[in-house]
């Protein structure tokens, strides 16, 4: 980067020319220094320059170019961090600076450079709009630096009361704001403290954090976005290259947790990492394959103990690839592999089947089954598929006279919501077969309307624009068989999979809610 200044070189104000004072490596952000004396003619600059290795600090005289040597912060690097944006730095007047960084995953660090000590606190907020405010904040900080003493973790003070107070902002360093960690151990296991939330910022960075405590164990920043996804129309097809994509992989389908992660496309390359949910450490990395991707799924490992979970992505011809690369669980699971698709702008749900080619590597979906809702004039708006598939689920329900009713619990259910001109249609859907379950019509009803599904039950949420009222509509299916005693369910015997039964539940609501 160069940095120049204006210089009139003749009386006339319109004749002015550059000069170049010196040109540094790598991406470097500029800073004013405000320091103890005004004297406008000495007054330095600050250059920050963020390194995959360490973040450099040095001040340079604008009049000469001189640059006063640089002071290294090790902790503080690009990888973690990606590069500076914003850059303040305070003079004391015992010679000590004090600087405040803005960096490209929405921290900001406060540094202090006789120690080269450094504190850091996650912000979140818009990526472009945020920076803009931020400096404006920033701008009107050196009228109150004079209230700061010298250790960096009071200028976080500030920050935190004046800058974050106004934007608003939930920021953390170890434990949020106003936390309090429980004191009984048994506390802690009763309300899960062995749990980490997850969450996946646009900057793109990811986030751990103790549920009970709301203590930060671990970040990873996965770099800044490609200059070709600014002006590049969002992926319509599937997975948006331009954009962070994050699965955890639960411990019931695989001897241990892994978060699966796909970082923004950074040029033509474009990584998987395989990370340890509880550490943040990278397992394995490698490149997405040279297509176009739509859907990314666990495959099987049906009883092998293996140190990373293999994934098959499928491309928006069909095509399938693995990664790792070449894995075999594709060709041990073909013929008992299944995939759908929601098509929103063709109005078509499709079903398709990864066949056995014997020896041969699969390496195309076949289609098998598909519901065309466009050529009866339906528009589909929303669907889903049943949460926490992965817990076990109690497989009667008790009535009250003490009788029972087998719950149809169907893992491959697939719920879709669709509007006409007369209303509101849902359809329950074996994703597998293709098999229609149960239809329902709701007369009058409107959008938005919201899906979740769960065990044996599909809830609706729907705008009932006659009435002015939001309405839900609960589904519950039951198997299509007499109650024969607890012998089937202690000894295991499974019930006719295709016949069930359906309950309707409305419930009323006077306002919109959020799913």
């Amino acid at each position: 980067m160069s940095l120049r200044r204006h210089a009139l070189m003749q009386p006339h104000p319109s004749s002015v020319s550059l000069k170049q004072l010196k040109t540094l490596d790598g991406e470097t952000v500029v800073g004013p220094v405000f320091g103890v004396k005004d004297d406008e003619t000495g007054q330095l600059v600050a250059l920050a320059m963020t390194k995959p290795e360490a973040t450099q600090i040095q001040l340079m005289d604008p009049a000469s170019g001189n640059v006063q040597p640089a002071v290294n912060i090790a902790g503080f690097t690009a990888t973690d961090h990606g590069n500076s944006l914003l850059l303040l730095v305070h003079e004391l007047s015992s010679g000590e600076h004090l600087s405040v960084i803005s960096t490209s995953d929405q921290s900001l660090a406060g540094i202090q450079s006789s120690k080269a000590d450094f504190y850091s606190r996650h912000t979140t907020g818009a990526k472009q709009s945020g920076d803009a405010s931020l400096g404006a904040q920033l701008a009107n900080l050196p009228l109150h630096l004079a209230e700061l003493l010298k250790a960096p973790f009071e200028i976080i003070s500030y920050l935190t009361r004046v800058i974050m107070a106004r934007r608003q902002r939930t920021d953390s360093g170890l434990l949020q704001p106003g936390a309090k960690v429980p004191s009984s151990s048994e506390e802690l296991r009763d309300f899960g403290a062995d749990k980490l939330i997850l969450a996946l910022s646009n900057a793109p960075k990811i986030f751990a954090m103790q549920a009970t405590t709301s203590e930060m164990v671990w970040t990873k920043y996965l770099g800044a976005e490609d200059d070709d996804c600014t002006s590049a129309p969002k992926n319509r097809s599937g997975l948006d290259p331009c954009a962070p994509w994050m699965q955890l992989l639960p411990s019931s389908a695989s001897p241990h947790a892994e978060l699966v992660v796909i970082a923004p496309r950074r040029g033509k390359s474009q990584q998987v990492l395989w990370l340890e949910p509880l550490t943040g450490e990278v397992l394995h990395q490698e490149s997405m394959p040279d297509a176009d991707i739509t859907a990314v799924t666990p495959l099987p490992h049906k009883g092998k103990t293996l140190r990373l979970h293999p994934l098959m992505l499928i491309d928006s011809s069909g095509g399938l690839h693995t990664l790792p690369k070449n894995a075999q669980e594709l060709q041990e699971s073909a013929g008992s592999l299944y995939h759908y698709e929601v098509d929103t702008t063709n109005q078509v749900i499709q079903g398709f089947a990864v066949p056995n080619l014997g020896e041969k590597r699969p390496d195309k979906l076949v289609p098998i089954w598909n519901m065309e809702l466009g050529s009866l004039g339906e528009t589909i708006l929303t669907a889903a598929t049943p949460q926490h598939k992965q817990w076990d689920h109690v497989p009667v329900h008790i009535k009250g006279d003490a009788s029972i009713l087998y719950k149809y619990i169907n893992p491959n259910m697939l719920s879709v919501a669709s509007e006409d001109k007369l209303g509101l249609n849902l359809y329950i859907l074996d994703a597998v077969t293709g098999h229609l379950i149960h239809q329902s019509q709701v007369a009058g009803g409107a959008s938005p309307v919201h899906l979740i599904a769960c065990d044996n039950w599909v809830a609706m949420h729907y705008r009932n624009p006659k009435k002015t009222r939001f309405e839900i509509l609960v589904t519950e299916l039951f198997q299509n068989k007499a109650d024969d005693g607890p012998w089937d369910i202690l000894f295991g015997k499974k019930a006719e999979p295709w016949t069930a039964k359906s309950l309707l539940r409305s419930f009323l609501e006077d306002q919109d809610v959020d799913w």
